[in-house]
């Protein structure tokens, strides 16, 4: 068996051992996961949690410190252009509908990832560039990507928020204001 699909194995509420690993803050073990598989950072379980979710809510203070080191490694990971160019596998700077479906096709369903490539592909190439990929960061586009909204309409920091993290919400407020911008439903 190899170690890949170990990775992607999930329990009974989809979530992968890399989920696991962000709740209880143990950063070097994402590092690790990260290293052998990259877009498991971005992968979902079945309220459409991502690591992000899992990282905040361990508001325990004894874990300030791997708190904020998971919340930095993994934010630092959802830069535009690492994520684009993670999920661009030929290198040739466009993402093709393939690479799009092998990158997040484990994450969010067909139906929505023909959706997004169709809106963000802008100039109907075929293909989705850097400068689409980061318009359509802008513009909200790419938001089941990237600042992830779970099932019930919550990003990280609304769950950081809710379980009185006020670390990571600091966190947040500082180095991605933008997330502060989203309402949950």
């Amino acid at each position: 068996m190899n170690k890949p699909s170990i990775l992607k194995e999930t329990d009974s509420t989809g979530s992968r051992p890399i989920h696991h690993a962000a709740r209880a803050g143990k950063v070097e073990v994402i590092k690790y996961l990260e290293g052998i598989e990259p877009m498991l950072l971005h992968a979902r379980n079945d309220s459409n949690m991502t690591v992000l979710h899992f990282a905040v809510q361990n508001a325990n203070k004894a874990n300030k410190k791997e708190c904020l080191e998971t919340l930095r490694f993994v934010l630092a990971r959802c830069d535009p252009a690492t994520v684009f160019s993670a999920a661009d596998t030929d290198q040739s700077g466009e993402l093709s509908y393939g690479e799009l479906e092998e990158a997040y096709g484990h994450i969010i369903g067909p139906t929505v990832l023909k959706r997004i490539f169709k809106e963000v592909d802008v100039d109907g190439s075929g293909e989705i560039s850097l400068d689409e990929f980061k318009r359509a960061l802008e513009t909200g586009a790419l938001i089941p990507l990237t600042l992830a909204v779970d099932s019930t309409g919550q990003t990280a920091c609304h769950v950081a928020a809710n379980r009185n993290n006020q670390i990571a919400v600091q966190f947040f407020a500082k180095y991605i204001p933008d997330i502060m911008k989203i309402r949950d439903k």
